[in-house]
């Protein structure tokens, strides 16, 4: 009854120690408690915890009752230790001097339990008798290197886990692209649990206000709702989404690839549905489309015009040149006029083919001085400049001149009211028109003023530009006049907007036509 009392505190010792090794959380602390357990366990006057190292077995923990027990690395398949690691059973020694694998560091050692941890510890204990244990101390012991081996598991396994978690933690909070943890609530919307560093910057929310909010509130514009409910209803599905977005950052909308990843739908634990959004600002992808876009444009109408529009005052040239030689008339004057025509086209075709910025360093200009400046350029015949006011802008300087040199030309071509036929254009190549001795015209008078917004206008007296062509003017290639190139507003439109202007046409006071430049709209 003595005996089987024993064995049953024994049991109930074991018992305890799996539960108090489930307390411990490190290598170190799980083997220092099991030398001290199993001492308690099976007696002995010494006890050790080897573990493999580099071909070696080195003491992780170790007791000795005699203080005279020394733990002597061993080579990894030397003495009873070397035999047990990474096997199944232990190992019972009643006499070591009588065992073949025996190589004892402690001359007074003479029986012995080895019994493996694992794959890559040994578990022993020593007594100074012969015959000092059994069967029974030899299960116990093993069941307690069980115990031991799990609890180190376990460890292991938290620490890897700890390790992965901030190494993700890391690459989270340090991922170029805005990132967002979120968790679906009840009702499918997610929730966010957690942003990094690049959420921070671009959306303009710091931690604390945005976590605790769904995405949809805090980022999604009010006229993008019902595509992002048709996007979360995918997230829900646990499907993984590459998609194009408009969310609302700190400078306002703007376009994201949206990427989806579910890792309760990967690792299957729907009770916790968290995933992760990545925002990748598409922004500065989607303007150089845009630019590639407007260039590729540029370059069909340039193709246009070169094969088509020059041909039209050529082919002017080319006929009055063959009636000249005919002895018809002199019409050596409409041919110099022509040719002038498609000298002013191909550089305005240059002024709009220029690559980079149009505008370069802009400085304080005065109006006045500029207007003054670029009507001294500009053909203008009888036409006449009025200043009504002058303001200063912030300009380049040359291209300012240039703007207005464009709207001074348009405002001459257009203005003049001229009862002489121009050539038709529209007829076939080097047919020149019928002739026409009558040459009456009332030149225009140009104003110059300023808005009270801070930008300008240039107005003019002539015929106007109907209303339902003003949407037009400003395209390339499009004129009202017989002898116009086309090109000279969609120059006007270009150097506006690279000075961050916006250019309008409407009616003037005296029923001509009006450009207003005026700050803002620019890209």
């Amino acid at each position: 009854m003595g005996e089987q009392r024993a064995a049953g505190n024994r049991v109930e010792r074991l018992r305890d120690a799996a539960a108090e090794l489930a307390r411990h959380d490190s290598e170190r602390d799980i083997f220092e408690y099991a030398v001290d357990v199993v001492q308690d366990l099976v007696g002995g006057d010494g006890c050790v915890v080897l573990r493999e190292a580099e071909g070696t077995l080195v003491p992780a923990a170790a007791r000795d009752t005699t203080l005279h027990f020394e733990a002597t690395p061993l080579r990894d398949d030397e003495g009873v230790a070397g035999t047990t690691l990474g096997g199944e059973d232990g190992k019972l020694i009643d006499d070591v001097r009588a065992d073949t694998d025996a190589a004892p560091r402690r001359p007074a050692t003479r029986a012995a339990l080895s019994v493996p941890v694992g794959d890559d510890a040994v578990l022993q204990v020593v007594a100074d008798r012969v015959g000092a244990y059994d069967e029974t101390d030899l299960e116990l012991a093993e069941l307690l290197a069980d115990h031991v081996e799990h609890a180190v598991e376990r460890v292991r396994y938290e620490a890897t886990v700890e390790r992965e978690r901030d190494r993700f933690a890391a690459l989270f909070q340090n991922v170029p692209d805005a990132a967002v943890q979120y968790r679906l609530d009840d009702d499918g919307s997610p929730r966010i649990q957690r942003v990094n560093s690049a959420f921070v910057r671009l959306f303009g929310y710091e931690p604390a206000a945005a976590v605790g909010e769904t995405t949809a509130d805090l980022l999604v514009p009010d006229d993008d709702c019902d595509a992002a409910e048709t996007l979360y209803d995918d997230v829900r599905t646990g499907e993984r989404l590459d998609v194009e977005v408009t969310r609302e950052t700190a400078d306002g909308p703007h376009p994201f690839l949206l990427r989806s990843v579910p890792v309760w739908a990967e690792s299957g634990d729907v009770t916790d549905r968290v995933g992760y959004f990545i925002y990748t600002d598409i922004g500065e992808m989607r303007e150089r489309e845009r630019e590639l876009t407007r260039k590729n444009e540029r370059l069909d109408a340039f193709t246009s015009i070169v094969s088509h529009d020059l041909r039209n005052p050529l082919g002017v040239a080319q006929g009055y040149l063959e009636k000249t030689r005919d002895g018809a008339g002199d019409h050596l004057d409409t041919v110099a006029a022509e040719l002038d025509r498609m000298d002013r086209m191909i550089d305005e075709l240059l002024t709009l083919a220029r690559q980079g910025e149009l505008v370069g360093e802009t400085t304080p200009v005065d109006i006045e001085n500029v207007a003054r400046a670029a009507w001294s350029h500009v053909s203008t015949g009888d036409a006449r400049l009025v200043v009504a006011d002058s303001t200063t802008v912030t300009a380049d300087r040359d291209r300012l001149v240039e703007l207005l040199e464009n709207l001074f030309r348009n405002a001459v071509e257009h203005g003049s009211t001229d009862s002489r036929p121009k050539p038709d254009e529209s007829a076939d190549h080097g047919t020149p028109p019928s002739e026409s001795d009558d040459d009456t015209s009332t030149a225009p008078t140009v104003t110059v003023g300023t808005l009270h917004d801070g930008g300008f206008y240039v107005a003019d007296d002539g015929p106007g530009i109907p209303a339902d062509q003003r949407a037009e003017v400003f395209e390339m290639g499009v004129s009202t006049a017989e002898d116009g190139t086309g090109f000279g507003l969609s120059i006007v439109e270009r150097i506006a907007e690279a000075h961050g202007w916006e250019v309008s046409v409407g009616e003037s006071a005296d029923g001509g036509a009006r450009f207003e430049i005026a700050p803002g709209g620019g890209e």
